[in-house]
């Protein structure tokens, strides 16, 4: 079983495949899934927004080029927040270049 993210605002999956889902996410979809061995199966197009997760047991051969635009391996996703949440921001240099002091530092931390 392969984890997935949704990247994009929505997320479109359909019958052919077996999904495995929170109970939370089955409950919203009750109407539209039918449980099968190892995970749950769409009767009919079910949407996943934006940051969902869910898991792909079988069936993953059944995405096309325009859903796999829409989701992310969830490996590959949380690489990439790993990535962007360990940049430090600098603050900007005070006017004529000068950097700005730290806050409570003396005068001999600032030379």
């Amino acid at each position: 079983m392969k984890r997935f993210v949704v990247t994009s605002r929505v997320a479109r999956l359909g019958p052919g495949m077996v999904l495995a889902l929170s109970k939370e996410q089955v409950a919203r979809r009750a109407g539209r899934l039918r449980q099968v061995k190892g995970g749950y199966e769409p009767t009919a197009l079910i949407d996943f927004k934006n940051g969902e997760e869910f898991g792909i047991v079988r069936g993953a051969e059944f995405l096309n080029k325009a859903m796999l635009q829409d989701i992310t391996p969830k490996d590959e996703a949380e690489k990439k927040a790993g990535k962007e949440g360990g940049q430090q921001t600098t603050e900007p240099p005070a006017p004529g270049g000068q950097t700005q002091p730290r806050e409570g530092a003396s005068p001999q931390d600032q030379s």
